[in-house]
C-alpha cells in the first residue's frame, strides 16, 4: 500500500487521476479529519519511504497540480503556482525564506515542510 500512495502513475493529471490519487481522494472523503491525520502519521512512520530507486526522480518531476494528492491545501497550491513553482522538484529547490518572501504564510510553509519530510526531502538551505 505504501508504494501505491507515494507513486503517481503515468498519465496522472487532475482530470484523469492515477490510482494513487483516486485512493487518496477516497480516503479523504470517507475518513474524519482526525482519522486521516492518524493515517498520515502512521504512513509517515513507515520505514520504507521510497521503495523504487527511480521513485525519488519521478516524484521530483511530478507536476505541482498532482501535489493535491499529497494533502496540500488548494490555497497553498495556488500560491505556489503564482510564484512559478510547477513541480515537486521546483519546491525542494527553494528555501523557506524564499517562500516566505514570495508571500507564503508560516502555516503554508510548515505544511509543505512536513510533506517534504515525510518523503525524505527538505527545502534548500
Amino acid at each position: 500500500m505504501r508504494a501505491l500512495i507515494l507513486d503517481h502513475r503515468p498519465g496522472c493529471s487532475p482530470t484523469q487521476p492515477c490510482t494513487s490519487c483516486q485512493v487518496l481522494t477516497h480516503l479523504r472523503n470517507s475518513m474524519t479529519s482526525e482519522a486521516m491525520e492518524k493515517y498520515e502519521t502512521l504512513l509517515s512512520e513507515a520505514t520504507e519511504v521510497l521503495p523504487d530507486p527511480n521513485a525519488k526522480e519521478l516524484l521530483l518531476s511530478t507536476l505541482i497540480g498532482n501535489l493535491e494528492g499529497m494533502y496540500t491545501p488548494t490555497a497553498t497550491l495556488n500560491k505556489l503556482r503564482a510564484i512559478g513553482i510547477t513541480t515537486f522538484g521546483d519546491l525542494v529547490n527553494h528555501s523557506e525564506a524564499e517562500l516566505k518572501e514570495s508571500g507564503l504564510s508560516n502555516y503554508m510553509i510548515t505544511g509543505l515542510r512536513r510533506m517534504l519530510e515525510r518523503r525524505g526531502f527538505t527545502f534548500k538551505t
